[in-house]
């Protein structure tokens, strides 16, 4: 999962999404990105383009680093663009060192008519919306970065939007 931070992988395209600053500048959304696992048993990582995390107790997420210091509902879309449904989907925490702090399945099954209306040319599946409870208990205080993983195709997938939350 280190690889998936490794690169710029902020690719996802979204409804809602904030500009981020130049410095964090989104990658060309038609270029697919490969990289190559630097662990064992890791897999190869594709650039998936659909998926926000959205919000955080309702507040929509930006360039800026969210302060999570409760137990809050993350909230946000996942989805393949082909219409295969996203297999193992995940959301996963890393910190500055880009070790992963937990991962965090995730169901699809909120409806989202809204992504698939910005997205008609696309095989969106109605129901691509989730929500998860996400407990900062028993993390150490210090940023990590929130993105998604799935698998589609028998191929692994990383989707960065450059989401932060600040553990205080």
């Amino acid at each position: 999962m280190a690889v998936a931070l490794s690169l710029t992988l902020s690719a996802c395209k979204e409804p809602n999404q904030v500009e981020r600053p130049a410095a964090t500048a989104a990658a060309d959304p038609t270029e697919v990105t490969t990289a190559s696992a630097d662990k064992a048993g890791e897999p190869e990582y594709l650039t998936g383009e659909f998926c926000n995390v959205e919000s955080i107790d309702g507040q929509t997420l930006g360039a800026e680093p969210f302060r999570l210091g409760a137990p809050s509902s993350v909230r946000g879309w996942l989805a393949d663009g082909a219409g295969r449904v996203p297999e193992q989907p995940m959301l996963v925490l890393t910190d500055e060192n880009k070790n992963v702090a937990n991962r965090y399945p995730l169901m699809l099954a909120l409806s989202r008519p809204d992504v698939v209306k910005v997205f008609p040319n696309k095989r969106i599946p109605e129901k691509s919306g989730f929500e998860l409870r996400l407990d900062p208990a028993g993390l150490p205080s210090k940023p990590y970065r929130l993105y998604l993983t799935y698998r589609a195709g028998g191929q692994a997938y990383v989707c960065d939007n450059g989401r932060v939350v600040n553990v205080p």
